[in-house]
Order: structure tokens, then C-alpha cells, then sequence
């Protein structure tokens, strides 16, 4: 039987919190989400043998955060299942209720929500 993508991402919360992946220590989902969360998201595309990591950039108007865009969903260690849109990755979810009017900015190369801007967008905004 052929788990599926939330079954590969549980498997993967679960193997970190108990300190048999990534690290051999284990740590928390919070502090998967928040500072391991690159390592995680290549983990996951090396897990799940595809996907792009996306991040969200330094000095955005979100918190800084890599997660997995595979086959059309987004995926992070608070979110198995995945969703079409990264604004409902929970991380953003709880910073968007706050700040209803920031916009979410990653490194894809289109748009990706509604609260998004593209690469190009991004580029020129921090870069000139």
C-alpha cells in the first residue's frame, strides 16, 4: 500500500520529535516550525523524492519560513495534509488573523495566493 503525502509528513513530525531524524537530539513541533524549518521542508522533498522548497524572505512583512510545495499543495511540519494555498500553512494562518493586511511574499516565481506577489514583485521591492 502507498502511504500517502500527510502519512510521509506525520512520519517525518514524528521521527524529529523523537530525535531520529534530522538531529539526534529531539525537539518540539514549535521548534520545527521555527528555526528547523528549512531543514525539515528538504527532508521532506528528500523524503517524498520531488517538490520545491519554498521560502518566505528575510524582512517581509511575514515571518521567515521554508516549506514544501509538492505536486500543487503546501506542506510544513504543523500541516500533513497539506493545503492549495501557503496562506493557510498555519504559521501564516495565525500572522495573517493579526495582520489582515500584510501580504504573503515567497520565492515562487508566480503568484501563489491571493495575499501573494510574485518572484519578480519581490525581487524588485528588496532589491530594487
Amino acid at each position: 500500500m502507498n502511504k500517502s503525502v500527510g502519512d510521509v509528513v506525520s512520519a517525518l513530525v514524528k521521527q524529529v520529535i523523537e530525535g531520529k531524524a534530522l538531529y539526534d537530539t529531539p525537539i518540539g513541533l514549535h521548534e520545527i516550525n521555527n528555526g528547523y524549518c528549512e531543514e525539515f521542508a528538504y527532508a521532506l522533498k528528500n523524503k517524498l523524492r520531488g517538490g520545491f522548497v519554498v521560502d518566505t524572505p528575510l524582512g517581509g512583512e511575514f515571518p521567515t519560513h521554508s516549506f514544501l510545495k509538492y505536486r500543487g499543495k503546501y506542506y510544513d511540519a504543523e500541516l500533513p495534509d497539506g493545503t492549495p494555498d501557503p496562506i493557510n500553512l498555519p504559521i501564516f494562518a495565525r500572522f495573517h488573523a493579526r495582520y489582515p493586511n500584510r501580504r504573503l511574499v515567497t520565492n515562487e516565481s508566480s503568484q501563489t495566493s491571493k495575499y501573494g506577489v510574485s518572484k519578480k514583485e519581490w525581487m524588485e521591492k528588496y532589491f530594487g
